[in-house]
């Protein structure tokens, strides 16, 4: 190649860089506009959170002790003790039995403070109240005007009722309660007691149950314990509605103190507020658009231009150089 050829060449790459070094602060100035958008972003951002449903509010107990205790007590089933708030509107006491021989027959009677607590019959039909023994039990109540009420129950099949399968509800009753108020503190009592409770086993031709396998488990209200009825495997325990009263969420009885917010309330609230938020991590820096070929703010980029120059540059000098002194 000659040495016009080569000069032309080199002259050729210093105006190429050069003008590739313009293009590309060009397209650094564009990109550096871009953070913008974060605004536009966080404009969105806001509309979004001001379409948040509005808090909701639950009532909070103004008592700092139970205004309801409930002792369901029993001669045969055990007791078991809930406490309410003002705000308890039922209360429902259950108990569960599982025995491994057939059930022939049962009577009990229930008495509570009908004060406090009210036995609705419509709330508690015979279907309602035992599952199992619906078709052949019958249900009476009464509320006397000193205070007292009593709930009696009587059922009895041939065929028996079968407890064996599992836990099993044998009586289940719902009490309305009385309206209360936060400076109410009562404490009642429902008790059952069994006055009668049979077992036997099936006669194999008929299904009816033997007479010489009947086993008292209960009878006058007296709670048997001999050999025969250790010959019987039984489970039974009382439930009541869960207790809630709970003195942490006690506040004191103020106009301004009558509701607190809710948790989906407080987490709303929390979204609101720009300042409670986590300051944006940096972006990292995008590519250039439009299809450039180099990353901008990169400081290689620079020092490769630099050197095409310089090496240009210098080829440039020595041949000049030496045609100065060849002349």
């Amino acid at each position: 190649m000659s040495k016009c050829a080569l000069r032309l060449v080199l002259t050729f790459i210093i105006t190429t860089s050069i003008l590739f070094s313009s293009l590309v602060l060009a397209k650094g100035a564009e990109l550096t506009e871009e953070p913008a958008a974060a605004s536009e972003s966080f404009t969105d951002a806001a509309e979004e959170v001001s379409d948040a449903p509005e808090p909701t509010t639950l009532p909070v107990s103004k008592a700092d002790h139970p205004v309801l205790t409930v002792n369901a007590v029993s001669n045969y089933f055990g007791r078991v003790k809930s406490e309410y708030n003002e705000f308890t509107r039922e209360v429902t006491v259950t108990y569960m039995l599982k025995s491994s021989k057939r059930l022939l027959c049962a009577q009990w009677a229930l008495s509570y403070e009908s004060s406090v607590l009210h036995f609705d019959p419509e709330k508690n039909p015979t279907d309602k109240v035992c599952p199992l023994m619906k078709k052949n039990a019958v249900i009476t109540s009464e509320e006397e005007e000193d205070g007292t009420g009593c709930i009696s129950f009587n059922a009895a099949n041939l065929h028996m009722f079968d407890y064996s399968n599992g836990e099993a509800v044998f009586a289940k009753i719902v009490f309305d309660v009385k309206d209360l108020t936060p400076q109410d503190s009562e404490n009642t009592k429902v008790d059952m007691c069994v006055s009668e409770l049979c077992v036997s086993e099936p006669d194999p031709s008929n299904g009816n149950a033997l007479s010489d396998k009947e086993i008292f488990l209960v009878t006058h209200g007296y709670v048997v314990e001999d050999k025969k009825v250790e010959s019987v495997r039984i489970t039974k325990y009382a439930t009541l509605t869960k207790s809630n009263f709970n003195e942490n969420d006690y506040i004191p009885a103020s106009p301004d103190q009558a509701v607190v917010t809710s948790p989906a309330a407080t987490a709303a609230t929390a979204v609101t507020e720009p300042a409670v938020t986590e300051p944006a991590k940096k972006e990292k820096p995008k590519k250039a658009e439009n299809g450039a070929l180099l990353q901008t703010g990169k400081w290689y980029v620079a020092l490769l231009i630099l050197l095409v120059l310089l090496a240009c540059s210098t080829v440039l000098f020595v041949m000049r150089k030496r045609d100065i002194y060849n002349d």
